[in-house]
């Protein structure tokens, strides 16, 4: 259940951050699980890209709190893209 508010919360500052400050009208989140135990999430904008004068905010706190690493960079054409790796439980619930 953790892993699933992160990425939820991840997903929503991913889509805030592009709208309002990257004027972003289309959106891709996208989930790789290459790493046992954490799972990936990729978000990209079609935005104008990431400020080279950009300060930390709320939603980089947030990410230094919870992702294992994250990096958010411009993508080749346009727009941002953001890369934050959460561990997950890799049990699953037993019924």
């Amino acid at each position: 259940k953790w892993a699933s508010v992160c990425a939820n919360e991840i997903i929503k500052e991913a889509v805030s951050n592009a709208v309002k400050h990257g004027r972003a009208t289309k959106f891709t989140i996208e989930f790789a699980a290459d790493q046992p135990g954490f799972v990936e999430i990729i978000a990209t904008d079609n935005g104008k890209g990431p400020s080279k004068q950009t300060k930390p905010g709320i939603g980089s706190q947030l990410l230094d709190e919870i992702a294992f690493p994250w990096c958010m960079e411009k993508g080749a054409e346009g727009g941002t893209i953001l890369r934050a790796r959460i561990p997950v439980n890799s049990k699953r619930a037993k019924s």
